[in-house]
């Protein structure tokens, strides 16, 4: 029989950044939510292996970029949601970018794939 309550919710890792972080394998699943410019650098997407993922979200107003860059390729669909991106080693949420806009990374074990959300079109960019 399943827990009731909160014990049955879906709860995530959730971590500030306020400085630049390399990010771990054991990191798998964590929410970065971000303030300034920082830079996140991933490991490699074999090191991650299959499904592994992370969340980053703009977590302030300032006008600051935040940067992934990744020792593996980035592909896949479009970080901005209106065109298909080329490979790529790293992705931005940009310096002009509202609170709550964010990029999703995932690994298929060979290269990772993004995909994020923003207010605007450029709020995202390769």
């Amino acid at each position: 029989m399943a827990k009731l309550g909160r014990y049955a919710a879906d709860r995530k890792k959730v971590e500030a950044i306020t400085a630049n972080k390399t990010v771990e394998v054991s990191d798998c699943g964590t929410l970065f939510i971000v303030t300034g410019a920082r830079t996140l650098t991933l490991p490699t997407a074999t090191a991650a292996g299959k499904g592994w993922w992370i969340r980053i979200i703009k977590g302030d107003s300032a006008a600051a970029a935040v940067s992934i860059t990744a020792t593996s390729t980035l592909g896949g669909p479009a970080v901005d949601g209106d065109d298909v991106e080329t490979l790529v080693n790293d992705c931005t949420i940009a310096s002009g970018a509202s609170v709550g806009s964010f990029i999703e990374i995932c690994s298929d074990g060979t290269r990772y794939y993004a995909f994020g959300m923003a207010d605007a079109n450029t709020g995202i960019t390769e």
